[in-house]
């Protein structure tokens, strides 16, 4: 369905009283993916051919007083409590990352 939808701009809408119908997309339309890393995959892998459609961009975290600024800026708390909550997530990704290396 995403190949289809991806390449050639069509939608398929299966319909069980008429047969299968078909949509074009916007000429404009684009798909934002997200997935987890590698070592966290589910069961099925990604198809070669849709990644080859994909641009990735890997993203990582920000730095400590990045994520104090966002925290203080969306709970309206104060700085020290913010910084409390970063340190304490930065502690909770840590122990995971130990607990659960990467596999590969």
């Amino acid at each position: 369905m995403l190949l289809t939808l991806l390449e050639e701009g069509i939608l398929a809408l299966p319909d069980a009283r008429h047969g299968e119908t078909y949509r074009r997309v916007h000429p404009e339309f684009r798909a934002i993916f997200t997935s987890n890393p590698e070592e966290y995959a589910g069961v099925h892998k990604t198809q070669d051919a849709l990644l080859n459609r994909m641009i990735t961009i890997a993203l990582d975290y920000y730095d400590r007083e990045t994520e104090v600024a966002i925290t203080r800026a969306l709970r309206c708390a104060a700085a020290n409590r913010c910084k409390r909550s970063v340190q304490n997530m930065d502690c909770c990704r840590r122990t995971n990352s130990e607990r659960n290396p990467p596999t590969g």
